[in-house]
């Protein structure tokens, strides 16, 4: 079975993160004047809120590569990577593959 992320979308907010429903997920150190943070913890804020779409992207990503007939190498390459991801998220690409991993 797959593990379930908070619904998405979600946000970066005054270095909250936070899903669809408002519910905190996460702190990031924001940049401010004299204060913590900087550019680089600003953009992996934007990164995790990303990750929900991110997600979906790859999923569809692997369902459209992963069983092509196509002497293509590059798309057993890409559906090797997007595999490898998904494994790394927790999400087994078979189930992707068998629909019981929905976008």
């Amino acid at each position: 079975m797959t593990p379930k992320h908070s619904p998405a979308p979600w946000s970066l907010n005054r270095g909250q993160l936070r899903d669809r429903d408002g519910n905190a997920l996460a702190s990031v150190p924001i940049p401010f004047p004299d204060g913590i943070g900087g550019p680089e913890d600003l953009a992996n804020g934007q990164l995790m809120a990303a990750a929900p779409e991110l997600l979906d992207a790859l999923k569809e990503i692997y369902r459209l590569t992963a069983f092509t007939f196509s002497p293509d190498r590059r798309a057993v390459a890409v559906a090797s990577l997007a595999g490898k991801a998904l494994e790394r998220a927790g999400i087994d690409p078979a189930a992707v593959i068998g629909g019981e991993v929905t976008p």
